[in-house]
């Protein structure tokens, strides 16, 4: 079993190069601890047509989708109506969220605060542990905040929504050139169709010139890919091999 993740980073400011997109490198990694797959990541300006055709796009191709930015009080915070849009639902206040926000605002109060409590209709609040603010959730897409330190502490919240069956890896240090590995590689990926392999060259280590790195959901059929790519490399070029490691 599987689960496609999809995410969709928004914001003007990371296509001009003056923010930049820690969120997606975070998100990777945290979903593939978790046994998800992100099958696509893309980056998009703050326009609500686009993010409307993107997340309806997403939320078709993908069991999960993440969004990140464009969900504060301001102009340039499109990501709520643009969903909605994706989606062909209104924008309603939430009681439950200006409710938060007066607690939290309390006499600095306004209306482009209260822009934060309002939200596709249908959405789900999730409130896991303390969080201050809940995360929102439509369907299968999940609204996160574009600053990383939020975004992190509201994902922790929600991450076991994520979790599948978990992916085994396995990698090889390898001393030998990239191109003399191509053959076998390419032989023992043709066999294991379970089992995907990636080749990374390393360039700043006297000792190591590959790191391959091979992954599965079936731990047995990682093991016999392993096993008989060891076999089909020459014993004295492989210089270390690591189970289930964070692979490059």
């Amino acid at each position: 079993m599987s689960r496609s993740v999809g995410i969709v980073i928004i914001g003007n400011e990371v296509l001009s190069g003056k923010v930049a997109d820690e969120n997606s490198l975070f998100l990777c990694k945290e979903l593939r601890r978790l046994g998800a797959d992100v099958e696509r990541i893309v980056t998009i300006p703050d326009d609500v047509a686009l993010v409307a055709e993107v997340i309806a796009d997403f939320a078709r191709r993908f069991d999960q989708v993440i969004t990140s930015g464009g969900i504060g009080p301001t102009h340039d915070d499109v990501t709520i109506d643009g969903v909605a849009l994706g989606f062909g639902v209104a924008v309603d206040r939430s009681e439950a969220l200006v409710e938060v926000l007066r607690l939290h605002f309390k006499e600095q109060l306004s209306e482009s605060i209260l822009k934060m409590a309002d939200v596709p209709r249908g959405t789900e609040l999730l409130h896991h542990g303390d969080l201050p603010w809940p995360v929102l959730r439509l369907r299968n897409v999940y609204i996160f905040p574009g600053i990383p330190r939020i975004l992190k502490t509201k994902f922790h919240a929600v991450r076991e929504d994520f979790r599948i069956e978990p992916i085994h890896s396995r990698h090889l240090h390898v001393s030998e050139r990239e191109d003399r590995l191509a053959e076998p590689l390419g032989d023992v990926a043709h066999r294991y169709s379970t089992v995907r392999i990636g080749s990374y060259p390393i360039l700043d280590s006297a000792d190591i010139r590959v790191v391959i790195c091979l992954e599965s959901r079936s731990r047995e059929d990682l093991e016999s890919a392993s096993e008989e790519l060891a076999k089909l490399l020459p014993a004295k070029i492989v210089t270390r091999i690591e189970n289930d490691p964070e692979c490059i």
